[in-house]
């Protein structure tokens, strides 16, 4: 739990090598009000993904997610 809630490596960044389309699993509402339900990722950009926000998503984790409790890997 506690590596969970605090981990060691707080985010990962990775270039891309060549022109990627990542599918997000939600669609999103773009500030101009645009539906979308895939990212292009051009050849070279620089992408950071933030483990300690997706290991806050009340949507995976449930709405205690932001709350630390080791009982949930007691189970």
């Amino acid at each position: 739990e506690t590596l969970w809630f605090h981990s060691i490596v707080p985010a990962i960044e990775r270039k891309s090598k060549r022109d990627n389309v990542i599918p997000l699993s939600m669609a999103t509402t773009t500030k101009k009000g645009e539906i979308i339900t895939d990212v292009s990722i051009p050849t070279g950009q620089k992408i950071i993904i933030s483990i300690l926000t997706y290991n806050r998503l009340k949507s995976v984790w449930g709405d205690d997610a932001d709350i630390w409790q080791p009982e949930h890997f007691i189970d």
